[in-house]
């Protein structure tokens, strides 16, 4: 019997080493960024203890790191089956809930994690993040505060500073924070108050200084914002944020070909990103130059084959250079996503217009007056297709409706015609 107990305890024993021994391996592999490698080793370790809810969180947080956020989910409820008093799964998990559009799912995982833990700056901050995305502002604002009054205090605790390891980073993302939320209120000095003081406690972290790019934009100092986005780029090149905002500055301040060059930036540090593309697309539309303007659309659709937008959009371009059998194809797709976008149905009068299908034509411009009624575009263009058939008087009354509405060429018309517009 006592021969029996021991080699029980020798197997429990081994398998706990060689569980830590790959437990070590995965976090070594983590902390390099080598997440594919720390996935297996996570995975090892599971394999040799199921119950170990560090595991599960590794491998939850090394999905995440690699864009597997159901893969992430999964792992984190498993640490918390495994461990219900796991205070970061609560966290994290909230996080990726509030990735998700599902604030309040993230908030009632933060109180949890809060209720185990009253001093756990983190679940503070995410808690913040989520009241501001659901409101009130003001709620999540306190929160910041309150989590910024307790970082300084547990920082004056020698024995908590010890444990914690500082807490100037929890204090920068709450300052960084507190600058998004003020921006959002239209309070653009506290906003680069509490940013400044982001950047003072982390100087070489991007989000703070991208920030601080879109308070001097909101209050129309270009060039600084131009230098604050460059700043964040500069920082961490691979943070795609800033250069798609410095790319819109750049289109707003006429500067065309730096929009072009920065959305190509952009590009290259995240080929799948469909808003870059759409973005680059609308340069060289703004430019005439359709060609270049068709590729980008290409890749907008590539990377979001469901973006209605960027089928109409693509459609109205291969208008432009009168490619109808594409603008067609491409425009039946959008109407598969939408039947009843009229802007869709007025591009597809514009395609079967174009190559000589007045019918057609015809059936597409009635049903995008028919879907939206308010828009002069499918107006003036059924008025032109009646004045081709001959149909004078009911092209006047479209061109009246298209005219109330604002439409320039449609006033023109009737005032040549002498119907006295103005």
């Amino acid at each position: 019997m006592l021969t029996r107990i021991s080699s029980i305890a020798l197997a429990a024993l081994l398998t706990a080493c060689t569980a830590s021994y790959y437990l070590d391996s995965a976090e070594g592999f983590y902390r390099r960024g080598d997440y594919e490698s720390a996935i297996k080793g996570y995975l090892r370790a599971i394999a040799e203890d199921d119950k170990d809810a560090e595991a599960y969180h590794g491998l939850a947080m090394s999905y995440y790191q690699i864009g597997d956020t159901e893969g992430a989910m999964f792992a984190f409820e498993k640490a918390l089956e495994m461990d219900s008093l796991y205070t970061s799964a609560y966290e994290c998990l909230a996080s990726i809930y509030l990735d998700m559009g599902r604030p309040d799912t993230a908030i009632t995982l933060c109180r949890k994690a809060i209720q185990i833990d009253s001093e756990y700056v983190r679940a503070y901050i995410t808690l913040a993040n989520a009241l501001f995305e659901r409101g009130p502002v003001v709620t999540a604002i306190n929160t910041l505060w309150g989590a910024i009054k307790l970082t300084k205090r547990l920082q004056a605790d020698p024995e908590k500073r010890r444990y914690y390891g500082g807490f100037s980073n929890e204090q920068a993302e709450a300052y960084n924070a507190l600058g998004r939320m003020y921006l959002a209120l239209g309070q653009h000095n506290y906003a680069l108050e509490a940013l400044e003081n982001a950047i003072t406690l982390s100087p070489y972290w991007a989000p703070p200084w991208f920030n601080k790019g879109r308070v001097y934009e909101a209050v129309e100092r270009y060039s600084s914002a131009e230098m604050a986005y460059r700043r964040s780029i500069d920082i961490s090149s691979s943070y795609l944020d800033p250069y798609k905002s410095l790319a819109r500055l750049y289109r707003k301040l006429g500067k065309d070909d730096d929009a072009i060059d920065t959305f190509r930036d952009a590009i290259g540090v995240d080929p799948t990103d469909a808003e870059s593309y759409m973005g680059l697309a609308e340069v060289y539309e703004m430019k005439n130059n359709y060609d270049r303007a068709i590729e980008a659309y290409n890749g907008v659709l590539q990377n979001a084959p469901d973006y209605l937008e960027g089928y109409l959009r693509a459609g109205l371009a291969n208008i432009k250079k009168r490619s109808y059998d594409r603008a067609l194809e491409l425009l039946s797709e959008a109407l598969e996503i939408d039947p009843d976008y009229a802007e869709v149905h007025n591009a597809l009068g514009e395609a079967y217009d174009g190559k000589g299908m007045i019918e057609q034509a015809d059936t597409a411009f009635r049903q995008a007056v028919k879907l939206d009624s308010t828009s002069a575009r499918p107006l003036k263009n059924l008025a032109a297709l009646c004045l081709k058939r001959g149909r004078e008087e009911e092209a006047v009354e479209y061109f009246r409706r298209a005219a109330v509405l604002g439409d320039p060429t449609a006033q023109a018309f009737l005032r040549g015609r002498g119907f006295g517009w103005k």
